[in-house]
């Protein structure tokens, strides 16, 4: 339930503990991630990292944990602007990133969307002038449902960052819930596949649209 006269973050502050795993554990295996929940639980808790898996998923988990933590903590300060996102992926990304200074800065090379014809902007300051747009338009958005869903669909599809996009956009969709109290989304029962076919249906949905304007526009 909303209960907008506590402070920001009241309620997740009281379901951080289920917070952390769920969330850590739902975001990385959307990744393709294979700890079990129990692994991620023993992990968070106790510090203990499951055996045979790589190093890179047991990083992802506890950056996941890391961010989650500051979204939450600091859930009077953090907003939909540039330092809070630049931030996020900087935790999100440690030490999962071949170029370690693209952690925590806006990509300045194009990038391929895996199973997609998409191609995303390529421009260095082309990007960050819709990066900061995106961000102006969000942050205009009253209700935090539909605040936390644009964000969770734009972020990916301008794919600002040269990699973690889509799990800086399930933790930063989750910034207007934490801040009005609301429940945060878990991601816990949304199907791999599922998750993966919706995100390339906007990618595929927005070139047909673009080029359907184009096509209106020289026709006219």
């Amino acid at each position: 339930m909303q209960t907008r006269n506590r402070p920001a973050g009241s309620y997740a502050r009281e379901i951080l503990n289920r917070l952390l795993i769920d969330l850590s554990w739902s975001s990385s295996r959307l990744e393709g991630n294979t700890y079990s929940r129990l692994d991620t639980e023993k992990l968070i808790a106790l510090g203990q990292a499951a055996e045979g898996k790589d190093l890179q998923e047991t990083q992802m988990i506890l950056n996941h944990k890391a961010a989650i933590e500051m979204l939450v903590e600091e859930a009077d300060q953090v907003g939909f602007n540039m330092f809070t996102f630049l931030n996020l992926h900087a935790i999100l990304s440690e030490n999962l990133l071949l170029d370690e200074d693209a952690s925590g800065r806006l990509r300045r090379r194009p990038v391929d969307v895996f199973g997609s014809s998409f191609h995303p902007l390529v421009m260095p300051q082309t990007l960050e002038e819709c990066f900061r747009l995106l961000l102006k338009k969000a942050t205009a958005i009253q209700d935090p449902f539909e605040h936390s869903f644009f964000l969770m669909v734009q972020l990916p599809y301008l794919q600002p960052f040269e990699d973690v996009n889509k799990r800086v956009s399930r933790l930063g969709a989750n910034i207007p819930l934490i801040s009005n109290n609301l429940c945060p989304l878990s991601f816990i029962d949304v199907p791999e596949q599922a998750y993966i076919d919706g995100t390339l249906g906007v990618y595929e949905c927005n070139i047909k649209y673009l080029k359907m304007k184009k096509d209106i526009w020289h026709s006219a």
